[in-house]
């Protein structure tokens, strides 16, 4: 069985597969539980013979094949176009009832607003989380609020959408 890191472009998905490679370099108990790193096709081998791929969405056609994927993340959902969830990953998903990490910032009323607004209906299904920029511990208080100062001279919504986490149209 395999997981899929998913997101919209190669740059998006090479981060945190490069941020995993310096976790490795960096942490024993990391290094203990990876087999190898194929940077080639941005694949992970755990020492279960268990795979992590980092996949771009920038040509859908190569979401295709998703059997045996048993875990899947969507990174920056909010940047993520409708019709890759809901002709690409949602059908796949369905097909092998694969768990799904949903991950990003709200980007306007899109598919991954419907994803968030059915857990809040469909708890036994689907759990969601979200944080406020200010809620994260390891941010400078003053830094944030500049951030949040800065923001706001471009309007509420995208204070509301980019600061406090909130889908908006």
């Amino acid at each position: 069985q395999k997981g899929w890191y998913i997101s919209k472009t190669y740059q998006q998905v090479k981060e945190p597969y490069n941020w995993l490679k310096r976790l490795h370099r960096e942490n024993e108990g990391f290094r203990k539980i990876v087999k190898k790193f194929n940077d080639s096709k941005l694949k992970i081998t755990f020492i279960n013979d268990k795979e992590l791929e980092f996949k771009s969405a920038e040509r859908p056609e190569n979401l295709q094949g998703i059997m045996g994927v048993g875990a899947l993340v969507i990174g920056e959902c909010g940047l993520l176009p409708d019709k890759i969830w809901y002709e690409a990953i949602l059908p796949a998903m369905a097909d092998v009832g694969a768990r799904v990490v949903f991950e990003g910032t709200p980007k306007g009323l899109n598919w991954y607003n419907d994803v968030c607004k059915r857990a809040l209906v469909q708890p036994e299904t689907y759990t969601i989380k979200s944080w406020r920029t200010d809620e994260n511990p390891t941010l400078d208080k003053d830094a944030v609020e500049l951030y949040r100062q800065e923001l706001s001279k471009y309007g509420e919504k995208i204070v509301e959408q980019e600061f406090y986490g909130r889908f908006v149209s």
